[in-house]
């Protein structure tokens, strides 16, 4: 017997194919590079804070400053390119770019704080070159992540959610042969899983009011579903087998059920279920207007909450610090400037949109109770 051969790729297609493997494979090498450089950078900062050295006399030892700008340098290229290459390998999974956030998080919070607890009489020349790039290095990683979240964001409303298999084969079984996508705010009479053979006595039809309101219809009452079995016997049979799906396995011919009694709820009903999609699809784009608006008149009073926040760790890092030699407070102000307080705003408002975002979507389309 002859084996079926695979489909040829055209020649463009294999060329895009060897790209991606090669890109890939260039990648995952950058990544686990730029990884390395970037643990051995920020380890040596560590070292030099944990370990007093910052508190050194630049004039006795210039090569403090040089050797710090250095792993400065290093740290910045390497997250930056640590970040890229990730963001690329794992694009389908956005996951990982907010763990890359965390990252840049450390670098640009977590340092101020471990400079307060451990620089005692630290040389202002040395912190500020380990403050400086490891801002750098945050906000590098941030802007990246952010960007990415956002692409996500922007790919998310334009396609909308992502139909879980079990409902996508249950309305491709249902629908009308030849049958195009409901309008936008259709009634049920007006989408692709209503049938021409059973419209006419369907109540909801009648009375002119959707099904999900009349509570039931064609796709749930016992006798439309038999009366759709008997016309599609004179059919098509493509028809008849499309049709003839709507018999239910709890429909057989032994069981009675009155006209009173639906074979389905109304949650399992691809009716019901293309019906919530239309209605995400007109919240969606009301809530977003209505997340941003909100997050353009919290900005002062959350910008607030962010100065208070900052000075409860620099309290507490003035209070641990086991040296009166330096004010802790003064590593903790440049995260008080308007640009870091905008940058941070923006990264907060971006995660909270896309969590707004996923409830509402959680709530119309899972849980239905929108």
């Amino acid at each position: 017997m002859r084996r079926a051969e695979a489909p040829r790729q055209k020649p463009w297609q294999r060329r895009e194919a060897d790209w991606s493997v090669v890109i890939s494979a260039w990648a995952g090498l950058v990544l686990k590079i730029a990884l390395a450089a970037t643990v051995i950078a920020y380890g040596y900062y560590v070292w030099a804070i944990v370990g007093g050295y910052l508190a050194r006399p630049v004039n006795v030892n210039p090569l403090i400053l040089s050797n710090l700008a250095i792993m400065g340098r290093a740290l910045v290229v390497a997250s930056i390119l640590g970040t890229i290459t990730l963001l690329y390998l794992t694009f389908e999974e956005v996951a990982w770019a907010v763990l890359a956030g965390v990252v840049g998080a450390g670098f640009l919070f977590g340092t101020p704080l471990l400079i307060a607890s451990y620089a005692q009489g630290a040389q202002s020349e040395s912190v500020g070159i380990v403050t400086a790039y490891t801002k750098w290095a945050g906000q590098a990683v941030l802007v990246l992540v952010v960007a990415r979240v956002l692409l996500e964001l922007a790919m998310y409303v334009a396609a909308g959610p992502k139909e879980r298999p079990e409902e996508k084969a249950e309305a491709e079984k249902f629908k009308r042969v030849g049958a195009i996508t409901a309008k936008l705010w259709a009634r049920c009479w007006d989408m692709p899983f209503c049938h021409d053979a059973v419209r006419d006595t369907c109540p909801a039809y009648v009375n002119r009011k959707t099904c999900w309101k009349f509570g039931y219809g064609c796709m749930c009452n016992p006798k439309l579903i038999e009366a759709l079995i008997r016309a599609s016997t004179g059919g098509h049979a493509t028809t008849r087998r499309a049709e003839g799906e709507y018999l239910r396995s709890d429909l057989e011919a032994d069981v009675a059920l009155s006209s009173a009694q639906r074979t389905i709820p109304c949650v399992k009903c691809p009716i019901y279920v293309e019906h919530q999609r239309q209605k995400y699809k007109i919240i969606n784009p009301i809530v977003i207007v209505l997340t941003l608006t909100g997050l353009i008149l919290g900005y002062a009073p959350i910008m607030d909450l962010y100065r208070r926040f900052l000075q409860v760790l620099s309290s507490l890092a003035a209070r641990f610090t086991l040296t009166d030699q330096v004010d802790p407070r003064q590593w903790f102000n440049y995260l008080d400037t308007p640009a870091v307080r905008i940058f941070f705003y923006v990264i907060m408002g971006t995660i909270f949109l896309a969590y707004i975002l996923k409830s509402v979507e959680w709530l119309v389309l899972n849980k239905k109770v929108v």
